[in-house]
């Protein structure tokens, strides 16, 4: 690890997910939302259910965020 994640990890400043205070989705809409992704849903659909914009749902798509959680 590079320094700075250590310190990160140490100090428990690593916030994933909804635990980042800047989060407008919590992983449970997240699981479904990676769900209807695999449906085939668009980034429109989604982002108009969940009341987000398209960028929100591209980023999960591409596992640009929400890497954390997994579908399985």
């Amino acid at each position: 690890f590079p320094s700075h994640d250590i310190c990160k990890i140490e100090r428990d400043r690593d916030t994933k997910g909804s635990r980042n205070g800047k989060a407008i989705l919590n992983e449970e809409q997240v699981k479904e939302i990676k769900l209807l992704i695999l449906s085939g849903k668009t980034n429109k659909e989604l982002s108009e259910k969940y009341n987000v914009g398209n960028h929100i749902i591209s980023n999960i798509r591409h596992e640009r965020n929400w890497k954390h959680v997994k579908v399985n």
